[in-house]
């Protein structure tokens, strides 16, 4: 069972895929699952606080922002 899982965990991502994530919290648990195939998107500090829309602005998580980055990884 444990390799079953392993191999299904293996085949869920292929090795030439860009993986990105994008999380309105702490984005640390991802990780493990993109490795060095892509990035992650999101928030890792605690406590701050307003409309999620200015928090979004705040962090550089918007449409524009987040399409660029995808689009210049793409070009690498």
């Amino acid at each position: 069972m444990i390799n079953k899982l392993k191999s299904i965990k293996k085949n869920l991502i292929e090795d030439n895929t860009l993986v990105v994530t994008l999380e309105a919290g702490s984005v640390t648990h991802w990780q493990k699952y993109i490795k060095d195939k892509g990035f992650n998107l999101g928030i890792d500090l605690f406590g701050e606080s307003a409309p999620y829309k200015e928090v979004y602005d705040h962090f550089e998580l918007t449409e524009e922002k987040i399409t660029g980055l995808i689009q210049k990884k793409l070009r690498e």
